[in-house]
């Protein structure tokens, strides 16, 4: 029989919060349970600003919906990102069944926290998507 669980997915999982802390440098930024913030000092960096950041999120949604919500930065975006202003396609590097490839200039309305590590408000990413098997994807975001 399958059992179903109301509870919220930070509580069935244990949430990023119950996760062990990296012991590698990184530092804890925010941590909302089911995302965590965190930065380090850049490699080789010589301003005492650099730093190299990263987050993880769990999501309590359909795969397809979470691809969506990572990679598009079209003019929907606007309806459920608050931070999204606007995006200019600058070149389509690849699109077909396997491989979805673009550079994109996004311009953001970001928060507090993010200025503070150092996260422009404009911004070139070029994403690539990898459409392994109908249920597994790889994301990589560039800052250009």
């Amino acid at each position: 029989a399958v059992r179903s669980d109301s509870r919220p997915l930070a509580a069935r999982h244990g949430g990023l919060a119950a996760m062990d802390a990296a012991t590698d440098g990184w530092t804890t930024l925010s941590d909302k349970g089911w995302f965590r913030l965190e930065k380090r000092p850049a490699p080789g960096a010589t301003n005492k600003g650099d730093a190299v950041t990263r987050y993880r999120m769990e999501l309590d949604l359909p795969l397809d919906d979470v691809a969506v919500m990572l990679t598009d930065y079209s003019g929907r975006r606007a309806l459920w990102d608050d931070t999204f202003k606007s995006s200019t396609l600058v070149q389509q590097h690849a699109h077909n069944e396997q491989r979805d490839d673009r550079t994109v200039t996004v311009q953001m309305k970001f928060h507090y926290l993010m200025r503070l590590v150092g996260v422009p408000s404009e911004m070139s990413l070029r994403i690539v998507v990898l459409h392994d098997t109908p249920d597994k994807y790889f994301f990589f975001f560039f800052f250009l």
